[in-house]
């Protein structure tokens, strides 16, 4: 495993470097996909990277950009689930807040995990067993490195806002924090928030690879309906609307008053 977790550390790095000079270059190419998603010349060249530092591996790549049919992932007992740019939407912006997401999930679930903000100067990676950590300006620590002071939600900048701030005030919960793209599953890891609700569209390659971060934690990520937790290379990539929880939180106890 730790070679896999090393190429796909590397894959993220290279990743990151290649978005972040399309950044500062302004030259971003910005084009509109069939489902008005936006594609920019940063996700081709960063998924290009990707692919051939994790190719070597022999692990098959299911990318945001280069989608496997089912047909063909149905027979992949492990994968990697990509997204070499997310949010490219506040890449477009230019606020800072955007990621390469690289997870490997074997058998459905996520094992390693490694989500890189290169303009946060920030790199979240885990394995199964081995740990979670956060990168930050050159110095690594073991998560969770901070303990939030009671409930923190944390909702996206753009995203889900009413229905984000509708959950909170259900739960009582007075303080937010916001932030885009995975980096909301590294702010759970490391303890600056405890609970994100996502009730808008996402899909896989969203979420695998923040959610081994969390998991390795102790943290969970739960279909809203079922109560089970959020599985990967499905026949339909889209996720169903789930919570995602930091250690020692009740989710059961929110999944309830959601039914209610």
């Amino acid at each position: 495993m730790k070679a896999l977790l090393d190429a796909a550390l590397r894959a993220a790095r290279r990743a990151g470097e290649i978005v972040m000079d399309v950044y500062r270059s302004g030259d971003l190419d910005v084009h509109q996909k069939l489902d008005r998603s936006l594609l920019t010349r940063a996700d081709l060249e960063s998924d290009r990277a990707i692919a051939e530092l994790l190719r070597p591996t022999g692990v098959p790549i299911h990318s945001e950009e280069a989608q496997a049919p089912w047909e063909e992932r149905r027979l992949w007992e492990r994968v990697w689930i990509v997204d070499p740019l997310d949010a490219t939407s506040e890449f477009v912006s230019r606020t800072g807040e955007f990621s390469v997401n690289i997870g490997l999930v074997v058998a459905g679930v996520p094992v390693l995990g490694v989500v890189a903000a290169p303009a946060l100067r920030e790199l979240y990676f885990a394995t199964a067993g081995q740990g979670a950590y956060r990168e930050r300006d050159g110095v690594t620590e073991r998560l969770p490195c901070m303990a939030a002071e009671g409930p923190v939600l944390i909702r996206s900048r753009q995203n889900g806002v009413a229905e984000a701030e509708r959950f909170a005030a259900r739960h009582g919960i007075e303080r937010l924090l916001i932030a885009s793209s995975a980096v909301k599953f590294g702010r759970l890891a490391e303890g600056a928030a405890t609970v994100y609700p996502r009730y808008e569209e996402s899909k896989e390659w969203d979420v695998a690879a923040g959610h081994a971060i969390l998991a390795e934690v102790g943290g969970a990520v739960l279909e809203m309906t079922s109560g089970e937790p959020l599985r990967y290379n499905k026949p339909d990539i889209r996720n169903p609307h789930f919570i995602a929880a930091a250690p020692g939180v009740d989710l059961r106890a929110y999944l309830r008053a959601e039914s209610e």
